[in-house]
């Protein structure tokens, strides 16, 4: 049989594992007791300076100071950018016990429609969570108008209403208010959630029109909502964000309106409105608001408009291309976020 020298059987025993080490992203194999076993056994804190380096080196690179089956106590993990460190992932022992300090940041969060974050993903022991104003995306919300057991009668418009609407337009749920919360017509289209004083059920209704006596108005179907076969009770309201289905705001052109005057009725907006102005390419021109619910002037021009909206919230957007044709309505671009 042939023997086979001293080194050589070293070299062969190294080939077959005795002194192989592997790294990988949850498993390190060497003889124990090496630097390698003991950092995979006892969790060592994995040191990564950043870029793509997966967690960092403790002896040689393991993956966030990863724990081997034992837990340990979890690596600490630190890395400065980019997808550096897991954050320590302390194997099958124990938790989670990493704490790195960018992990998997980023700069922009994932915030929507508007919001602005400033942290990350935050996964894995880095990040710092951005803030989300994302779905709600807009301004912190004024002091909503409001009012606490009110008498609420019966909505029965004669003829057009103070808000300009035609009897044959008013919706089946509506409301009035009283001249105090008309605001010179600002209330005009703005919706209130409406609920009875003694009672848990509550409906929310636009405003179209005004109510000589204080209190509000409210359509029968309205009030039966809250009050079924009533037609007097006392009520709580609170104004609310009008459910616009995602269109934007509409521009009705009033009669008579050319290049000398023009009035404009604005719907489906979802805050009532504290201020229009027309843009032009020189000078702003104001529009006031009329108590019959048109915003009006006579320096706008002939138009095609830009009209710059802003909310009692202080939120602002402009529309383009209106244009000043009597008694059409045109269907804008714009719409307010939700506030916050």
């Amino acid at each position: 049989m042939k023997r086979h020298s001293p080194l050589a059987v070293l070299v062969l025993w190294v080939a077959a594992g005795g002194w192989l080490s592997t790294v990988g992203c949850q498993r390190v194999v060497g003889i124990h007791g090496s630097q390698v076993a003991d950092a995979a056994a006892d969790g060592a804190a994995g040191a990564g300076a950043g870029g793509d380096v997966v967690g960092g080196a403790a002896g040689t690179a393991i993956v966030g100071g990863a724990s081997g089956t034992n837990g340990g106590t979890g690596g600490t993990g630190s890395g400065t950018a980019g997808n550096s460190n897991d954050g320590g992932h302390p194997g099958e022992g124990g938790g989670r016990a990493g704490v790195g300090e960018a992990g998997r940041s980023g700069s922009g969060g994932a915030s929507s429609d508007a919001g602005a974050g400033s942290g990350g993903s935050a996964t894995d022991g880095g990040g710092s969570g951005g803030s989300t104003a994302g779905s709600t995306g807009g301004v912190a919300c004024s002091a909503p108008w409001h009012a606490e057991n009110v008498p609420a009668r019966l909505l029965m418009p004669p003829g057009m209403t103070a808000c300009s609407v035609p009897p044959s337009a008013v919706p089946t749920l509506a409301a009035g208010v009283d001249a105090a919360n008309f605001r010179g017509a600002q209330a005009c289209g703005a919706c209130i959630r409406v609920q009875a004083a003694l009672g848990p059920t509550s409906v929310v209704v636009p405003i179209v029109e005004l109510s000589t006596a204080t209190g509000i108005l409210l359509t029968k179907a309205a009030m039966d909502q809250i009050a079924p076969g009533a037609s007097l009770t006392n009520v709580d309201w609170t104004l609310v964000a009008c459910d616009v289905q995602n269109q934007p705001v509409h521009y009705l052109i009033k009669d008579g309106s050319n290049a000398g005057y023009v009035g404009i009725q604005i719907r489906n907006a979802r805050y009532p409105l504290s201020k229009v102005v027309a843009i032009g390419t020189h000078t702003s021109v104001p529009l006031a608001l009329q108590s019959y619910n048109y915003w009006e002037s006579t320096s706008a021009g002939a138009g095609p408009l830009t009209l710059r909206l802003t909310d009692i919230n202080g939120q602002t957007f402009d529309d383009a291309g209106i244009k000043v044709v009597p008694l059409t309505e045109t269907v804008g671009q714009g719409q307010f976020p939700i506030c916050r």
